[in-house]
């Protein structure tokens, strides 16, 4: 196994170098609709707009103000859940509010894969979001720090699909998980399965193709989603009502081993998750019940 993960980091690691080279200006200008401007956060808008940790992101997603004064802004709810991997933080940076995530090893655990499995995810991440950049159906990328394998990109003002569902009063967080009585014993496709049937009753056509329309676009930038395919990975926009897909660390790039069969598990999980399917050549199309 080792042997594989070391080629394809090294092969990561050059096109994400490769990218940062080929130009002086590697990170892209556009600004999205639903980006959050500083002048919106009201830290910002005492102390100006230097680099500066605005709020710590839990495993749950949700965000929890370091500053009181941006509690009404970033707090969605009081008990907040220790993540299990990767540091993520809402920031300004360079003068724009964005996500910072950091691939950190624990203290506990500094193996040598533990390590090359960090490096894999945080060079596979930084080549997906260079790939896409001035795409707007992803958070744009702002910058790569390749030492501390951090990444910076766009905040979203947004909620993600897991959270609407949430909104509704459903368990479907992990902090509320385990405390159920009705869902502990759950494994996790079970939970899946669950999270499905919840969001069965919720999903809207229009969203939903553009959802996938979105995916196609992504598709032929050479990437594709797998693993990431889940309803915490889509922000819908407050502003613009747009979908986002916000997570690609596990995704599948061409040019790498099993592409073909790569898209093709993508599709099945579309299929699965939001009942369209991407072998039509128009959203529009959607075969949903």
């Amino acid at each position: 196994m080792f042997p594989a993960l070391c080629v394809e980091f090294w092969k990561l690691r050059r096109e994400v170098l490769a990218a940062l080279r080929e130009t002086d200006q590697p990170f892209p200008s556009v600004t999205l609709a639903d980006s959050l401007h500083p002048d919106k956060v009201p830290s910002a808008a005492l102390r100006g707009t230097q680099d500066a940790v605005l709020a710590h992101v839990d495993q749950d997603g949700f965000a929890f103000a370091v500053d009181p004064v941006d509690a009404p802004l970033f707090n969605l709810r009081d008990r907040r859940l220790q993540r299990n991997r990767h540091q993520v933080d809402i920031v300004i940076y360079e003068g724009r509010v964005c996500i910072r995530k950091r691939f950190l090893a624990r203290p506990s655990d500094r193996s040598f894969g533990r390590k090359l499995l960090l490096s894999l995810l945080f060079h596979r991440e930084a080549a997906a979001l260079l790939r896409l950049r001035d795409l707007p159906v992803v958070p744009q990328i702002r910058g790569i720090d390749l030492p501390s394998k951090t990444i910076y990109r766009d905040y979203i003002q947004g909620d993600s699909l897991r959270h609407r569902v949430g909104a509704r009063g459903e368990i479907i967080h992990d902090l509320d998980l385990g405390n159920s009585v009705q869902t502990r014993h759950l494994n996790e496709a079970e939970l899946e399965e669950r999270e499905i049937k919840l969001f069965f009753p919720m999903r809207d056509k229009e969203l939903t193709a553009r959802i996938c329309d979105n995916l196609r676009q992504i598709n032929r930038r050479g990437v594709a989603l797998v693993d990431d395919i889940n309803l915490g990975n889509v922000v819908v926009g407050h502003q613009s009502g747009c979908p986002y897909w916000i997570d690609l660390e596990f995704t599948h790039l061409s040019g790498f081993p099993e592409w073909e069969k790569s898209l093709r598990d993508q599709n099945l999980r579309i299929k699965k998750w939001f009942g369209i399917s991407m072998e039509k050549p128009s959203g529009r199309e959607s075969d949903m019940q």
